[in-house]
């Protein structure tokens, strides 16, 4: 669900295509010696149209650009009225808009800053989020200091962040990070994989009694799905040639594999059988149907029926992966070898 940020509220056109919003009259930026005094000012709709059109410029080159391809070109595109009101136009209506605005692509930032810095801006970013920049070493380590001037509170009035400073560690090992984590040198990580997974938790997904003095794992669903895919691109001889091109042969390997014990075996119960490329939770997402997931005789029976019994005449499915996977597609060549499919894994 988008929340309110900088945008305290805002509304969308009866035709979906117009969208304005309401600037919270309290946000500042972080301070700066940019500003007078050093003290961060107020952020205005000018700032927010300011860094959107920033971002859509060419000249920026930014990655996120593609992220307001649905904004009409020109003046009449992003529009202020006043300092607190800010109205997008888009070219037609377009769901996903306001997550999108919600992408870090899109964070306000004052104009007076990024011509200050000019190259150098990477380095002296300034925003209106609850920290602002301290010290980066790239590659290593990021430092942070609180905002003392964060518009946001929680329930009870108190100013957030409730942290005074947080430090970001770059750490491109999954071992190394889980290591550091048991050895309290991070208070943090988003989550581990293969070994590590089955030395933190037990079988039923609790976490073992040797980390549960200092360890606590949260779960959230996650907006990702994990699927097995074939290659389909009749441009490639070898596609058009394979006979994995019958939706029966495929629809038999999705049915001959047992999502419920990747999931309890594998994953210690973290995560649940998929019957929608998109996850519960994620407008859109599907998670209906009693059709079984896993049916053998089913599996079997299409593999009959497209002139393949038991697997007869199949060629190998070359599955390629990458080693935190390599658990996963190892038991579903087991699994597939059981109706005469011979499945090679490529790493």
């Amino acid at each position: 669900r988008v929340r309110s940020g900088v945008a305290e509220h805002w509304t969308v056109s009866d035709s979906g295509t117009t969208y304005t919003f309401h600037l919270r009259a309290d946000a500042r930026f972080h301070d700066d010696p940019v500003f007078p005094e050093g003290t961060g000012r107020m952020v205005t709709a000018r700032d927010a149209a300011y860094s959107l059109e920033r971002l859509r410029d060419p000249a920026t080159a930014s990655p996120g650009r593609w992220v307001l391809d649905a904004v009409r070109p020109g003046p009449q595109g992003i529009e202020v009225t006043d300092d607190t009101t800010l109205i997008i136009r888009l070219e037609r209506p377009f769901a996903p808009f306001l997550s999108m605005l919600a992408m870090a692509y899109c964070g306000v930032v004052p104009q007076e800053a990024v011509a200050h810095y000019g190259a150098e801006w990477r380095r002296h970013p300034v925003g209106c989020g609850p920290f602002r920049f301290f010290h980066w070493r790239e590659g290593v380590k990021l430092a942070l200091q609180r905002h003392p001037h964060y518009h946001q509170h929680d329930e009870e009035g108190v100013r957030l962040p409730y942290l005074d400073a947080l430090t970001v560690g770059f750490v491109k090992d999954p071992n190394a990070e889980y290591l550091a984590l048991v050895k309290g040198e991070l208070d943090l990580i988003s989550g581990t994989e293969g070994g590590f997974l089955n030395e933190l938790l037990d079988p039923l997904g609790r976490v073992r009694e040797k980390h549960a003095e200092h360890i606590r794992v949260l779960r959230a669903p996650a907006l990702a799905t994990d699927y097995l895919g074939f290659l389909l691109d009749t441009s490639l001889a070898a596609v058009r040639e394979s006979p994995w091109r019958d939706v029966r042969l495929r629809k038999a390997v999705s049915l001959a594999i047992d999502r419920e014990r990747i999931v309890t075996h594998l994953l210690h119960g973290i995560g649940r059988p998929a019957r929608s490329i998109l996850p519960p939770g994620l407008p859109g997402g599907w998670d209906g149907g009693k059709a079984p997931l896993h049916d053998p005789e089913r599996a079997r029976a299409l593999l009959a029926e497209a002139g393949h019994p038991g697997g007869e005449g199949l060629p190998p499915l070359v599955l390629t992966t990458t080693a935190s996977y390599l658990d996963i597609c190892e038991f579903i060549q087991h699994e597939l070898a059981a109706y005469g499919i011979t499945v090679q894994v490529d790493v």
